[in-house]
């Protein structure tokens, strides 16, 4: 796949790499991850998102210092993309058309990468020249700093790279605890090695007094119904995408809960932050709901 992945890059002249709706620090990490590859092989390279719709906000700012230029949002893609025929477009953290960062931009490829972890659902980008999909990774930042091995021109990530993609595995594993296996602590040591500060990467996962207060008094109105933690709150405040999915996480250290559930709303749309530590599958109760993701993480609008 690596070897395959760095010809289609060479082939090209540039490489547009987006992730899924409201991307997180994995999807935001991979995709930074790809940058680099695509970079060190001497291409263009560009991340397409919303800077303030991302739950990786912090990561994204300090690109704009480290990687100047490369974070894009999709009307300049776009516009960019139309330029040019030899564009190669990769989708990291997800395989499905509608959860794309921005479908146009996905029908406009007429060659397209995916690269996820999460459970195959049935609409999937089924005209991927590459489909590299492996549940059993902890993560998208997993697989692609595998692929970072492997690709001979990447000598070296740099420590903003490292950073980026370590964020991605501490997340999706809940710092080391859950899908962690020993190819999560190599793909760890390995960015390690690169540069990857553990004190940079915690920093990217704090918040604000504000957003604190916020966060306890969602997990105090909890309420534990057949093992399951229930929050809801009603907020107008577009951090609530960021507090919802930590009060979530926050709310699996009671005792007896199995999985907890954060819904809350913004304008006309429900939200739902779903986790758990393994025994039931939030996944497959998402999915019912149109969202997606996997056993212990997932969400749905």
């Amino acid at each position: 796949v690596a070897s395959a992945l760095a010809e289609l890059i060479q082939g090209c002249e540039n490489v547009y790499v987006m992730g899924h709706r409201f991307p997180d620090f994995d999807a935001i990490g991979s995709a930074f991850g790809v940058v680099c590859i695509a970079k060190k092989l001497g291409k263009n390279a560009f991340l397409v998102t919303d800077k303030e719709k991302t739950m990786a906000k912090p990561l994204v700012e300090r690109a704009e210092t480290e990687l100047p230029g490369v974070v894009v949002s999709t009307d300049t893609a776009k516009l960019e993309f139309a330029k040019s025929k030899k564009n190669l477009l990769i989708i990291v953290d997800t395989h499905i058309k509608s959860f794309v960062e921005s479908p146009d931009l996905l029908s406009m490829s007429k060659m397209t990468i995916v690269i996820d972890h999460h459970r195959k659902a049935v609409d999937y980008i089924d005209d991927a020249v590459i489909f590299f999909h492996d549940p059993s990774a902890s993560s998208a930042s997993e697989l692609v700093t595998e692929l970072i091995e492997y690709i001979p021109a990447v000598d070296e990530t740099g420590s903003f790279v490292a950073d980026a993609l370590l964020s991605g595995i501490m997340l999706d594993t809940k710092n080391f605890v859950m899908k962690t296996g020993v190819r999560t602590f190599e793909a760890a040591a390995y960015l390690r090695k690169n540069g990857a500060d553990t004190v940079k990467v915690k920093n990217f996962f704090t918040s604000s007094i504000d957003a604190y207060k916020k966060k306890s008094a969602l997990i105090s109105s909890a309420e534990i119904i057949n093992k399951c933690a229930v929050a809801t709150a009603n907020s107008l405040s577009d951090d609530m995408r960021i507090i919802a999915p930590q009060a979530a996480d926050e709310l699996l250290s009671i005792q007896d809960v199995d999985a907890s559930f954060v819904i809350y709303k913004i304008g006309n749309v429900t939200n739902i932050s779903a986790r758990s530590l393994g025994a039931m599958n939030v996944q497959v109760i998402m999915e019912k709901l149109g969202g997606g993701g996997h056993q212990t993480m997932a969400a749905v609008q």
